[in-house]
């Protein structure tokens, strides 16, 4: 199907799924090479045409922008009080009454140390 048969259907090292962990490095190697010769939308186009479920591995910008993320209404954007509007996933359920409500920015690594340890020590977590 990636029209390199050639390169591993004979070759013994990839025969197997054990043989092909054994040399794991050699194999991402080659499918690296392989992979780098058409862009992502190619290699999505073409698996899932042959029935392979595929699809793209988004950077976070790339997602925020993408049409389907935004289409479902799954981009999130806040305040927030360091770098302005921070936006980010939302939940991907939507329900027909109700829902995930977005009440908060993202925190800052142990912006709520304290506020959590208290609530844990007051039992009311």
């Amino acid at each position: 199907m990636l029209g390199v048969d050639h390169v591993f259907a004979s070759d013994p090292k990839f025969a197997t799924n054990p043989a092909r962990n054994e040399h794991r490095e050699e194999l991402i190697s080659k499918l690296e090479e392989i992979m780098v010769t058409r862009d992502a939308d190619e290699w999505v186009r073409e698996l899932t045409a042959k029935g392979v479920p595929a699809g793209p591995i988004n950077f976070l910008d790339e997602t925020l922008a993408d049409e389907q993320t935004r289409a479902r209404g799954m981009v999130v954007e806040l305040e927030h009080p360091l770098v302005g509007l921070a936006r980010s996933i939302g939940n991907p359920i939507h329900m027909s009454d109700g829902g995930p409500t977005y009440r908060r920015y993202p925190p800052q690594l142990g912006e709520h140390t304290e506020e959590v340890r208290r609530e844990v020590a007051e039992g009311t977590t």
